[in-house]
């Protein structure tokens, strides 16, 4: 036997054959199940020519591996092969610095061109967290045809697939619909699982330039972890509960203010609006100091803009916090937005499309 091979398991190399009998040549999905193999299985003979291996198993089957990226202990890793050199993964978020600006794109330009503009407008997107298209028109179909184009199509959520937000004077349950200072928060914070990537098309503001706040939450969580690290700790171990009181949709989530997820990126969940600290927190004084914290750290990462008509933003929900200036009374009648959600596999595998070809 090849000594190398003393430091891999059988039963892993064995399950990870990439022969045309165990493993699909395009998806690399497995096609038998794991019973399917012996847990006893050994190696019966191996032989190493140049950089293929060639095993024969004590079951009778016979395995290939192509050892050119390495060892069998660093290759079985990775047993998609390609899964090391996504290029999403050289696009990773990076906080904004105190000269960071918005990186704008012309919707048309992108549309039509697709790859070059499509692969730019992305990278800057999972880079920076926010890209902003100007002069998008007004169709009832762009949300669709902009979400195929940039992923897999629009993201139901809990209030439909597609809102149009009109304000109205009065105001609502919802402060979206008012025309009242909207602080920054994340969308969604009421919901277990909170959409991914948010659209957001302004169509019309009146004669008025609403201004709109977007800030940054992992430069904001940085600032404090650097600064305040004995604050940090209740926004990352403390659950907050998020509530949304609408007699049509009564909904109510439990997430801490920044958690990592599966994938070792940071969620940040935070809104304003719906935020309800448990009496019995633990330390609660404290809780409430480390959310004055984030809440300052995020007014001095904040930057602004005017979402004028045709203007669509698109941001991750689960980083960027956005807001909204007051909208003058005048205005308010005329004040007309559409919004939906995308998801991040889908945006990431279009990066990784075109950016393939």
């Amino acid at each position: 036997m090849e000594s190398f091979l003393t430091s891999v398991s059988p039963l892993h190399l064995r399950h990870c054959c990439p022969c045309a009998q165990c493993s699909d040549p395009v998806s690399k999905a497995k096609l038998f199940g794991i019973l399917a193999v012996d847990e006893k299985v050994a190696i019966a003979e191996s032989q190493r020519d140049g950089n293929v291996l060639r095993v024969e198993w004590s079951d009778g089957h016979h395995s290939e591996y192509d050892l050119a990226a390495g060892s069998p202990a660093t290759l079985l890793n990775d047993r998609f092969g390609v899964l090391s050199k996504r290029p999403d993964r050289e696009c990773d978020a990076s906080p904004w610095s105190d000269s960071y600006a918005f990186r704008r794109f012309d919707y048309g330009e992108t549309i039509a061109h697709r790859s070059p503009h499509l692969a730019q407008a992305i990278a800057a997107l999972l880079s920076d967290g926010i890209v902003i298209f100007d002069g998008a028109p007004d169709l009832d179909d762009l949300p669709d045809t902009f979400s195929d184009l940039l992923g897999d199509g629009i993201q139901p959520s809990v209030l439909g697939r597609i809102q149009e937000v009109k304000l109205n004077e009065s105001g609502s349950y919802n402060l979206t619909f008012s025309a009242v200072d909207l602080p920054l928060h994340t969308d969604v914070a009421y919901m277990v699982d909170p959409a991914n990537y948010q659209a957001l098309l302004s169509i019309d503001d009146g004669d008025a330039a609403v201004i709109s706040p977007f800030s940054d939450g992992l430069a904001a969580s940085m600032t404090v972890q650097r600064e305040r690290p004995d604050l940090h700790r209740h926004l990352t171990d403390t659950p907050i509960r998020w509530v949304h009181c609408s007699d049509a949709v009564p909904l109510e989530a439990y997430h801490p203010v920044l958690e990592t997820n599966s994938r070792g990126r940071l969620r940040v969940t935070f809104n304003q609006g719906a935020l309800h600290v448990p009496a019995d927190t633990p330390d609660i004084d404290r809780v409430y100091e480390a959310l004055y914290a984030f809440a300052l750290a995020l007014e001095h990462q904040k930057r602004e803009t005017v979402l004028g008509p045709g203007t669509l933003a698109l941001f991750d929900n689960r980083r960027i916090l956005h807001g909204r200036k007051i909208v003058k009374p005048q205005n308010i009648p005329q004040r007309r937005l559409k919004t939906w959600y995308l998801s991040d596999d889908g945006i990431r595998a279009t990066y990784n499309k075109v950016v393939s070809r």
